[in-house]
């Protein structure tokens, strides 16, 4: 029973993920925009993740190099944020998503490239599928297209970038609530000052739309979260890794239903080529699975 209660964490907190491009682009339609429903994302977890961290840490500070590495941490973390949901404008919300899928295999291109570590095989197959299935996703004389795949692909680089530094800064030594808050909070100061700079913070925004952007800062910043955190305690990192693909699977679902986005049989190959790669890499690397927030 245990066991299945894992698997129903995980299960959830992946379609809870795969729900968030059918509400962003929803709260655009009420006057939002990619950087600022980032930056709301952040501001309204705040105190939610405040009063877990108070719960279920020791204490609520941190030192000046904890800061300094969270602060390194959250360039990749709001990073991603901001160019994910900026794809959602351009392309396919299961397009998006599934291209943003490849961060595992920049994961190990990284470590490969940066660390000089040895992989195995199986994983250059996966690095393999993995660009067949992203370029099968273009299409030729769309500009919109190509600038929302490098837009989602740039995202599954800086989450990448996000994952090596959370495995390799040991910032993991932070609980996991303490790391949560502080993380969305210099996010959000990050995020306040860069919508400030390029004009795109904005209070113009419906009353519906200020609704479903506090509800979608609670479903996916501490709700999701914490259901995938809890799920990997009780089935492990690597099961868990392999049921997060519910999370393009999701988006695919409500593009087609929701937004009737179109889902020929080249864009299903690229989705499948991708989800294959994802979870031959989870079931053959660790090293991609350290995932604890997003």
């Amino acid at each position: 029973m245990t066991r299945f209660r894992g698997i129903v964490c995980v299960a959830i907190s992946a379609i809870l993920f795969g729900c968030m491009p059918l509400m962003a682009k929803k709260i655009y339609l009420c006057g939002g925009n990619p950087v600022n429903l980032a930056f709301n994302r952040f501001v309204f977890s705040l105190p939610i993740l405040f009063l877990l961290m108070k719960k279920f840490s020791d204490n609520i500070y941190i030192n000046p190099r904890q800061i300094l590495k969270v602060f390194i941490l959250s360039l990749g973390f709001s990073g991603t944020s901001i160019l994910l949901m900026s794809s959602y404008n351009y392309i396919s919300s299961f397009t998006a998503t599934t291209i943003h899928f490849i961060y595992p295999t920049i994961v190990i291109l990284m470590d490969v490239i940066i660390f000089r570590e040895k992989i195995k095989p199986v994983k250059y197959i996966c690095a393999i599928l993995c660009t067949i299935g992203i370029m099968l996703f273009y299409t030729p004389d769309q500009s919109g297209n190509i600038i929302g795949i490098i837009f989602a692909l740039t995202s599954g680089i800086t989450y990448a970038f996000y994952i090596v530094y959370l495995d390799k800064s040991n910032i993991e030594e932070l609980p996991a609530f303490k790391l949560a808050f502080y993380l969305s909070l210099i996010s959000s100061i990050e995020l306040f000052l860069f919508s400030f700079a390029t004009n795109k913070l904005t209070f113009n925004i419906k009353p519906s739309g200020w609704i479903l952007t506090i509800v979608f800062s609670i479903l996916i910043s501490t709700g999701a979260t914490t259901l995938f955190q809890i799920g990997v305690k009780i089935i492990g990192d690597q099961q868990a890794s392999i049921l997060s693909t519910f999370e393009p699977i999701t988006s695919m679902i409500l593009g087609v239903l929701v937004f009737k986005e179109m889902l020929n049989m080249k864009i299903f190959t690229g989705v499948f080529f991708v989800i294959l790669s994802i979870i031959l890499i989870t079931m053959f690397d660790r090293s991609t699975d350290k995932i604890t927030l997003k």
